[in-house]
């Protein structure tokens, strides 16, 4: 999620998530039907809609308590949720002395946006809870990841770890990642392959061996197996009846290995370069061999045509002498 917005409109109130920095709206999240004519916090301390008609609707409720006794504020919060606040002007001790909910809409966040454009109410590869003890939702990385940037987490997270390589075979893969399980948390609409039914087992193995697969989730009522990169929607919740698991390296080390990967290709790569040092290596060998024969051949006709050319040159000599020449 980029950010909220609220915005009133002639037939509709609604809450919306937008894209930074193209501000795209996506769906909303929260709505109000009506043709609506005013929004309005009066000084009671109620925030209300009003139709065109004339009829007042609350969008909070709860105790407010008197304007003479609390401050009153409603805001959009960082989350997208709107809330409504109120603070005691008299404080009998330092423990009350603190802006308190008084009510907020949507009522669970988490829950309440499934969009099929962009990465939902928290970013991608993360997850959004909802602590109903406080009413406050926050968004948390999977096991190994971490927030691209912790003061902008509608970024999403990023793995901490050197994601899986798809030059690694299956026995590589098996042997430098494992899957780790995790219940109750779903991102749905973020899965590129199914498949039902399918045991457990057999779901675990097909997102470790395929290098697109961040995380499997596997639904045991019906035997269900979902892959899916990246993630979107995520949502965690004591309702959620999923089973995931999320693959990681086993060293938790951020530089790929080497060994052991695509051993065909290595060996053939060893292997043709081998070859062609065999036969350079042959090649040379042959041409000094050759050098070898021939300059032996040279010597031997030099060494034999000596004696020849020395008595040809004592014969000439002598003729020359008797003047016969």
């Amino acid at each position: 999620m980029a950010g909220s917005s609220l915005t009133c409109k002639v037939l509709v109130f609604f809450l919306y998530t937008v894209a930074v920095p193209s501000g795209k709206q996506y769906d909303p999240y929260w709505s109000m039907a009506g043709n609506i004519t005013n929004v309005v916090f009066n000084a009671t301390g109620v925030v209300y809609i009003t139709l065109d008609n004339r009829t007042q609707i609350s969008m909070t409720s709860g105790v407010n308590g008197s304007m003479a006794d609390y401050y009153h504020r409603a805001t959009l919060d960082p989350d997208g949720v709107f809330r409504q606040y109120r603070y005691p002007k008299k404080v009998s001790n330092l423990n009350s002395q603190a802006w308190t909910v008084v009510d907020f809409k949507p009522p669970n966040i988490c829950e309440a946006q499934l969009t099929n454009d962009g990465s939902g109410i928290c970013g991608f590869n993360s997850y959004c809870m909802f602590n109903g003890t406080n009413n406050q939702s926050i968004c948390k990385c999977l096991e190994q990841y971490s927030f691209i940037d912790e003061e902008r987490q509608y970024k999403g997270c990023k793995p901490d770890f050197e994601p899986q390589s798809c030059d690694l075979d299956e026995a590589a893969a098996k042997m430098q990642f494992k899957l780790i399980a995790m219940s109750h948390v779903d991102w749905p609409l973020a899965d590129y392959e199914q498949y039902s039914p399918i045991t457990k087992d057999q779901c675990q193995q097909l997102c470790l061996t395929d290098c697109f697969c961040a995380v499997a989730v596997f639904h045991d009522q019906d035997n269900t197996c979902w892959k899916k990169m990246p993630l979107s929607n995520g949502n965690m919740g004591d309702h959620v009846e999923r089973t995931l698991f999320i693959k990681v390296r086993k060293n938790n080390s951020t530089q790929p290995e080497l060994v052991g990967s695509n051993k065909w290709k290595k060996d053939k790569k060893y292997w043709i370069i081998g070859s062609s040092l065999f036969l350079g290596s042959s090649v040379l060998v042959n041409v000094l061999l050759l050098s070898v024969i021939l300059f032996g051949t040279h010597c031997t006709i030099t060494i034999k045509e000596t004696p020849i050319s020395a008595v040809i040159k004592q014969y000439r000599i002598a003729l020359e002498s008797l003047h016969l020449y």
